[in-house]
């Protein structure tokens, strides 16, 4: 039973993070179960779970509602990412592999490649970032603003302009770091956010602003 809880969990939180299921779009458990093939009982473990963490409302007698993406939202994702991102690296940056460092230094060399390709070299360095705390507490609050982050990113798409912007960005991060100076790393990354968050919202603002609401 664990492991079909599991599954289920993990198959319905994918569709949210991949926006196959819409933010703000409603969805109905009888139409998860048959989709998945799982039994009610794992299901509703799932959506239980996922309540939990602010990615779906259930509404009794109406279905679940795909937790929308609101200014506020966007807002919030940046300010929580901001208070663990540049603390991770000013207190534990000294944890972080060399190695790992500067392969992404080289990465950061080059040409971006496709947005998915770009996203991966990203979500690599801000989670190593991340987990250099040795904090599981932080490390679970982190994951789930990584879901509301990918969604984010699927409805705006990046323009290829910030994804260059973004590789510079993570260059003046990563020197910082070899250099060993980490308040100068701390810096960088809430220069880093802050750019993040601005060409967040105006792109969400241009292609989508039925999501920019309060």
């Amino acid at each position: 039973m664990e492991s079909l809880k599991s599954s289920a969990y993990v198959a319905i939180k994918s569709k949210i993070a991949d926006c196959t299921y819409a933010p703000g779009s409603m969805v109905n458990e009888e139409i998860l179960r048959q989709s998945l093939n799982i039994s009610r009982t794992p299901i509703r473990d799932a959506l239980g779970r996922l309540e939990q963490e602010g990615l779906i409302v259930i509404k009794p007698k109406k279905g679940i509602l795909i937790s929308p993406l609101t200014f506020d939202e966007i807002s919030q994702i940046f300010e929580i990412r901001m208070v663990f991102e540049p603390y991770a690296l000013l207190n534990y940056g000294n944890r972080l592999d060399e190695t790992f460092l500067l392969n992404q230094y080289r990465i950061c060399l080059t040409e971006p490649g496709s947005a998915t390709e770009s996203f991966g070299h990203d979500d690599r360095l801000h989670a190593q970032i991340v987990q250099a705390t040795q904090n599981h507490y932080i490390e679970e609050s982190y994951n789930t603003i990584s879901v509301q982050n990918q969604r984010l990113r699927r409805l705006t798409g990046v323009k290829h302009e910030r994804l260059r912007s973004t590789y510079d960005e993570h260059k003046e991060i990563i020197t910082a770091c070899l250099k060993k100076n980490w308040k100068e790393a701390a810096d960088a990354m809430r220069h880093h956010l802050i750019q993040s968050k601005d060409s967040a919202l105006s792109i969400v603002l241009e292609t989508n602003p039925q999501f920019i609401v309060n």
